[in-house]
């Protein structure tokens, strides 16, 4: 599947007045997730991204490469393969047992919304509040301009970027953009 999205640095004030008319598709759950690659990080060379994701009760493992046509302009465009397993500490475990190793972990809570053909979540992070949206290039701008934000910061950094640049600002600490005190180890549910 083509993956196009872009994060926006909305105000919290300011999606709050937009997000009511939106259809809510998930409720706000905490979202755990874990990278993974070589131990010479030969997925990363390759522009790729292997994920363990466990959201609310679900687990997800995720597997992202770089789109043939990865003229992505103002967005950022991946082809993306997800398949929902069991356990996400299986997942982890079956990938440490094949050589990989978790090299990230970053948590947020994510309310999932519909609107129009967009995907549209609001992530609460430990470094600040993101919209992603997620869909159509024209669907995308036409949902900037219609709520009016336009003038917002538009960011095609993953989170592991963001929380580089957080820390880099003394605003992040530790290797692991995660809420409270965690385990560098990639324990955990």
């Amino acid at each position: 599947m083509l993956e196009i999205e872009i994060k926006v640095r909305v105000p919290r004030e300011t999606w709050c007045q937009v997000s009511a008319r939106m259809k809510k598709t998930t409720p706000r759950m905490l979202e755990d997730n874990w990278l993974y690659d070589t131990p010479e990080r030969a997925l990363a060379r390759q522009g790729m991204l292997l994920r363990v994701r466990k959201y609310g009760p679900r687990s997800y493992l995720t597997l992202k490469t770089p789109a043939s046509d990865s003229a992505g302009g103002p967005y950022k465009v991946r082809r993306e393969w997800t398949v929902r397993v069991h356990s996400a500490r299986l997942a982890r475990r079956i990938l440490r047992g094949l050589g990989f190793r978790m090299w990230f972990r970053y948590q947020k809570y994510r309310t999932e919304y519909a609107y129009g053909s967009l995907n549209i979540t609001a992530d609460e992070t430990p470094i600040g509040f993101f919209v992603e949206l997620e869909g159509a290039r024209e669907a995308i701008e036409t949902v900037l301009r219609e709520f009016g934000w336009t003038e917002y910061p538009r960011l095609v950094d993953n989170y592991y970027t963001l929380f580089q640049a957080a820390r880099a600002a003394g605003r992040a600490h530790g290797r692991h953009m995660v809420f409270g005190a965690v385990s560098d180890s990639g324990g955990g549910a």
